[in-house]
């Protein structure tokens, strides 16, 4: 009996040890708790009526109050593979949705920084070849505590089949370019030529404010430059520009009392003036719906 009360009085020790050690370092130091989870976010894709048509993108950054991205390699690959996208798809349209913070001070035209943000996304894909036209903006409060994981989606707007023998000019699906519709100009110019985009925009806001339910409504042509030249010459140039598309839509089609026109000159570029690209990007004329 005597040589078994070593090994028992052994175990008993070692269990006591064993007890003493986790009580110390779980209970004492905090070290046993389970690993926090992680949520990671998805990546970034294109959504066609429910399906991805492009994805396994990493997300666009933005930092608080500022609605241009911080692009990286993968974010220039997405934008080509956009492009790519919407040339082989000339009929669609793509809706642009920016998210944002609540308290996020938006320091551009739009209605909010979402919509900054959204259309920063679209001046970067007009930069390489997509008409302005083909674009809904829109923009999205997050609730608060939420984080800005996912900045920006992107989904195509597929045409609706066309009813043969229809005639009368459609406005419903022109409304995503009634706030902000964009024309560019060249360097030191104001001559404007519209294309058949901008043709077919002058008809579909034309029936849309004969609409009785839209009376209210009216339009605002805003012009704008680069940094070239001075404050006084590039003010009068962007009124140039301004005056040339509000002829342009009220020439046999909005009546003039619902066109205004202004210039804001250089003073609200739609992103820097450091290479001659961004630049072409702020000689423009925005037309919105008020």
């Amino acid at each position: 009996m005597r040589a078994l009360a070593i090994p028992l009085v052994l175990v008993g020790f070692l269990g006591w040890t064993q007890f003493s050690s986790y009580t110390y370092v779980c209970k004492f130091l905090n070290q046993c708790e389970p690993a926090p989870t992680v949520v990671e976010t998805p990546l970034l894709g294109l959504n066609e009526n429910g399906k991805m048509a492009l994805e396994g993108f990493d997300q666009f950054s933005f930092k608080e109050n500022e609605s241009k991205p911080d692009l990286s390699d993968n974010n220039k690959k997405f934008l080509d593979e956009v492009v790519a996208y919407m040339k082989a798809n000339p009929d669609y349209k793509l809706r642009l949705t920016g998210n944002y913070l609540p308290g996020e001070k938006n320091k551009d035209l739009f209605n909010n920084m979402g919509e900054s943000r959204a259309a920063a996304i679209r001046d970067l894909l007009v930069a390489k070849g997509i008409s302005a036209d083909r674009f809904d903006l829109k923009g999205n409060q997050l609730a608060a505590g939420a984080s800005l994981d996912q900045p920006v989606s992107f989904d195509a707007i597929i045409p609706a089949p066309k009813e043969e023998g229809k005639e009368e000019i459609e406005y419903a699906t022109a409304k995503q370019t009634f706030d902000d519709m964009v024309y560019y100009f060249d360097f030191g110019k104001a001559d404007f030529n519209p294309d058949e985009p901008f043709k077919r925009y002058k008809e579909q806001v034309t029936a849309y404010l004969k609409d009785e339910a839209n009376k209210g409504k009216k339009i605002q042509v805003i012009g704008h430059t680069d940094n070239i030249g001075s404050d006084a010459a590039n003010m009068k140039l962007g009124a140039s520009r301004a005056a040339v598309v509000k002829k342009f839509l009220t020439t046999d089609g909005v009546p003039a009392n619902k066109v205004s026109s202004s210039s804001k000159g250089e003073s609200q570029p739609a992103g820097p003036n450091d290479t001659e690209e961004q630049r072409q990007l702020n000689r423009r004329v925005n037309v919105k719906i008020q």
